[in-house]
């Protein structure tokens, strides 16, 4: 049995996420130094960085058991953005 589903990409949330963090601090470290103004405006805008509302990441993945007793599992992923991949394969054989 196979299927496929998208995702949001780990490796892009985790981006995105040490992104915005990176511009918070950034506009944290302006407080006192810029007109309150300013510093009002570079706050929201670091809070306000858009996260991608599209999932990018595809998974792939089958789930079986064979006529000669053996069991496997395969799973792919890959981002369309970024290009993160992830390969998992396992097979065994069940005693019949």
């Amino acid at each position: 049995m196979g299927a496929n589903n998208w995702m949001h990409c780990p490796k892009c949330v985790q981006e995105h996420t040490e992104h915005r963090d990176r511009e918070i601090r950034i506009a944290k470290n302006l407080y006192g130094v810029i007109p309150v103004a300013e510093y009002t405006a570079a706050m929201e805008k670091a809070e306000a960085i858009p996260e991608r509302k599209e999932p990018t990441f595809r998974e792939t993945f089958d789930i079986g058991m064979e006529e000669d007793g053996s069991f496997s599992v395969g799973y792919s992923g890959d981002c369309t953005v970024c290009g993160y991949s992830h390969r998992f394969e396992h097979t065994e054989e069940v005693p019949l």
